[in-house]
């Protein structure tokens, strides 16, 4: 029985195998089956889109409708996505540039056409920032904030920036939102440097209009190098109007970026020791002088003092902490 038993095996495996076989072939017949289903379906909406598209674009383009079903038919439009959405890119434009148009409108035609057409966004964007009076600030406002929506896309909008931020006679406010673009756009606006640290050195005496333009300069990382010396020179100035939680913000933005900088930053190493052994009593600006530490890159003098701060009895504090993570570069890379 025995060697029956065995001699009926070699059969029952193989029955197992045309079983799974079997569901195998099933299976991939009804996902083909499927994905052939979902393409004829697709094939048969596609007359009913471009239906739907026209629709929309009546509601758009009727200055009567009201400006939220004007924009719900432009966000419509802009979800509806493919081909549909691509032509509808100058109706968009042309109720942007519509002077005589509903300012809520404008508005949103050119918030929803960052979703389909960044180039062309910008494009249009750069065309009203560079308009002559008169200009609908509203709608300008609006330029900025799909223009900060868009981060790295809008760098070709970097040189009309630059001259918003240079020009004397330009609202605080869109300083500022040209700043905060720059800042999204990241390191292909180094050539912008130069006129973020001269706004930032004209804000420095206001607390919001000052941590955000330090924070921007952050954004663009070393490329912001040049930066750095005024950087320094704020997180030493004792002359501001300040209390001290704000120096305390402040001192942690400026280090911050500082350390986003990296190697440029390193006239700024002794003083960020010195915030870590002591001058400082904040834990997240200690906190942040050692992370900007280890980015921006320790010299061996520097290493034996944060390691004779560590033994002098301040193991397991947050300023340990600190300077136990500034060594930690230095250390790598011995």
């Amino acid at each position: 029985m025995s060697e029956q038993s065995q001699e009926q095996t070699p059969p029952q495996t193989n029955s197992a195998t045309a079983v799974e076989l079997k569901k195998g072939v099933r299976f991939y017949g009804i996902l083909t089956a499927t994905v052939v289903l979902a393409v004829a379906i697709s094939i048969a909406l596609m007359p009913w889109r471009s239906w739907y598209a026209e629709y929309l674009i009546g509601v758009m383009v009727d200055k009567s409708n009201h400006p939220n079903s004007r924009n719900k038919a432009m966000y419509q439009l802009a979800e509806l996505g493919g081909k549909q959405s691509q032509e509808a890119v100058p109706v968009y434009l042309a109720i942007i540039n519509d002077v005589n148009d509903d300012t809520h409108a404008r508005q949103k035609a050119h918030w929803h056409l960052t979703r389909i057409d960044a180039v062309a966004t910008v494009e249009v964007a750069i065309q009203y920032l560079q308009q002559q009076e008169p200009v609908n600030e509203k709608v300008r406002r609006g330029v900025f904030g799909c223009l900060m929506h868009l981060g790295p896309l809008a760098k070709d909008a970097v040189p009309t920036l630059i001259t918003i931020l240079d020009d004397p006679n330009e609202d605080p406010p869109n300083k500022y939102l040209a700043t905060q673009i720059l800042g999204n756009i990241g390191p292909d606006a180094k050539q912008a440097v130069p006129a973020m640290s001269a706004y930032l050195r004209n804000v420095r005496n206001d607390e919001y209009h000052r941590r955000a333009a330090i924070e921007s300069i952050g954004n663009l990382g070393p490329a912001a190098a040049s930066a750095a010396p005024l950087l320094i020179e704020i997180l030493t100035d004792k002359t501001l109007q300040r209390d001290e939680y704000t120096r305390w913000l402040d001192q942690e933005s400026i280090i911050e970026t500082l350390g986003k900088i990296g190697p440029a930053s390193k006239d700024a190493v002794p003083i960020l020791i010195g915030m870590i052994q002591g001058d400082s009593k904040y834990g997240p600006v200690q906190e942040a002088a050692g992370q900007a530490l280890a980015r921006i890159g320790l010299e061996q003098e520097h290493a034996g003092a944060l390691r004779a701060f560590i033994q002098d009895g301040n193991t397991g504090t947050i300023a340990g902490h600190a300077a136990a993570y500034a060594l930690t570069s230095f250390e790598h890379n011995r």
